[in-house]
């Protein structure tokens, strides 16, 4: 059988930009809408990788680079509301745009780290989902517990799922483990009730 296309995005390199090199030749930097602002302005580079993956989930939705389409946007301070809306075109969507607001953050202290939109990437894919979402966030402080036992659910429910599936496969030689079950499967492997809800909580940001 043949070996299904897989895509590799990896290897996020910081593209630094001295404001030396700027004023002598602007030339050098050939595209300056794919740069986080504070590398434009060569304050600091901690976070421009994520910027760019920000970007990138726009261009993978076949959406515009907004800052391509809108140049002006890095010479004020933008907020969520001016960048351009993800049309609505799956359960996804909500949250493809939620992930990518957190990751273009004009701020780069208040912009989310890779690990945490990796986080909130594997959360969209294979949950929780929306309703468990709304009714996690209609628990009040108070019932910390039982946010962490309905979470906690969650995850054995969802443990037991896959290996029911895993079990399945076995008894079909044909059938072997796919590349997104593998995926998942780390995930669940790894992920605790303190994980879940972080990432909960960032992807219910107002």
């Amino acid at each position: 059988a043949t070996c299904p296309a897989r895509l590799i995005i990896s290897n996020f390199s910081q593209a630094k930009q001295k404001s030396s090199l700027m004023a002598a030749d602007p030339g050098t930097l050939r595209d300056q809408s794919r740069l986080a602002p504070e590398i434009v302005t060569a304050t600091q580079y901690r976070k421009c990788d994520e910027f760019q993956t920000g970007i990138l989930i726009y261009e993978m939705l076949h959406r515009p680079n907004p800052f391509e389409e809108t140049p002006e946007l890095k010479e004020r301070e933008y907020t969520w509301a001016d960048l351009p809306a993800l049309p609505v075109r799956s359960l996804y969507s909500q949250g493809l745009q939620q992930l990518a607001r957190l990751l273009l953050t004009v701020n780069p202290s208040e912009r989310i780290r890779m690990s945490e939109g990796r986080a909130c990437l594997q959360c969209l894919l294979w949950g929780p989902r929306e309703d468990l979402f709304q009714a996690l966030g209609c628990m009040s402080g108070a019932a910390t517990s039982q946010r962490e036992a309905t979470l906690q659910n969650w995850l054995d429910l969802k443990r037991t799922l896959m290996m029911i599936k895993f079990a399945e496969r076995s008894l079909d030689a044909a059938c072997g483990v796919s590349l997104e079950d593998w995926l998942c499967c780390q995930y669940l492997a790894f992920a605790t009730t303190d994980t879940l809800s972080r990432v909960v909580h960032i992807l219910q940001q107002p």
